[in-house]
């Protein structure tokens, strides 16, 4: 009964837009709007990041991580930005707020860990499977970097919610809640930091790809991506052949031989998503 009145509070904090949606800091939505624009210069967005040390050290780490593997050693942020591209810059500004401003719950750790390294892989996968279908590469690395925004979201109002009342919850209720819910209030998140609304419906709709109503090919291409990162998370049989059978696959139009050729980039894709979240 007490974690029936929990869920039911949570779900009417979300109901009625209760929920506190951490606002996104200035420079990390200035570097972003710059990257969403493409109309900068690398000098510019270089002089923006080098307003935050944070942003600037990370973007100067993974620029010189094996997961780009630059010919010789990058020194500067217009470097930097420069070999990276505006998109992939994106996707690292964004992997520093998840993790500083979002991805941050006292107590709540392992479990955050477990999401951030999560999204990492799923965005690898995204950027891959857009490749190989020849799509918006960048696009969906940041999408599949964001399909779960929602859930540290979920899990700072259940926690509160819980110290409230003093009753612990079990980690099958947590995970449960969190699946149910983070979807719905990713969604709200990304529209509160104004992200483009084509963005909106992957993060929506990513468990249930056949009820997006629009932007339908990158819904499913995270779907896709979700699953063979769970997938390979959980390394047994039936997770792979769940994954080949997954309808996802077909109204992408990919074979499984297709898939297999992509699981093979694992190694590249784990590298990426090291980097991200260490």
């Amino acid at each position: 009964m007490a974690a029936r009145n929990l869920r039911a509070r949570l779900a009417n904090q979300i109901e009625s837009d209760e929920l506190e949606l951490p606002l996104l800091p200035e420079t990390a939505a200035q570097v972003l709007s710059a990257c969403q624009e493409g109309t900068c210069e690398a000098r510019e967005v270089a002089s923006l990041i080098e307003r935050d040390p944070s942003l600037a050290g990370h973007v100067l780490r993974v620029t010189n991580s094996a997961a780009f593997a630059p010919a010789e050693p990058i020194v500067s942020l217009q470097q930097a930005v420069s070999r990276l591209g505006f998109g992939a810059l994106c996707g690292i500004a964004v992997s520093v707020i998840m993790q500083g401003e979002v991805f941050r719950i006292p107590g709540h750790e392992e479990r955050l860990g477990r999401i951030w390294r999560h999204s990492a892989r799923a965005a690898g996968w995204a950027k891959e499977i857009a490749r190989l279908r020849r799509k918006n590469v960048e696009g969906a690395f940041m999408c599949g970097l964001l399909h779960d925004v929602g859930k540290p979201i979920v899990m700072q109002a259940l926690s509160g919610v819980v110290e409230l009342v003093g009753f612990e919850l079990p980690d099958e209720i947590w995970d449960d809640w969190l699946d149910e819910f983070h979807a719905e209030v990713g969604v709200r998140l990304l529209a509160s930091w104004d992200m483009p609304e084509w963005m909106l419906e992957p993060i929506l709709h990513h468990h249930t790809p056949e009820q997006a109503d629009a932007h339908v090919d990158e819904t499913r291409t995270i779907c896709l991506a979700n699953e063979i990162a769970h997938a390979l998370e959980a390394d047994d049989e039936a997770a792979f052949a769940a994954l080949r059978a997954h309808p996802v696959l077909c109204a992408l139009g990919l074979y499984v031989d297709e898939l297999d050729g992509l699981l093979e980039r694992h190694e590249i894709v784990d590298s990426t998503a090291e980097v991200l979240a260490p």
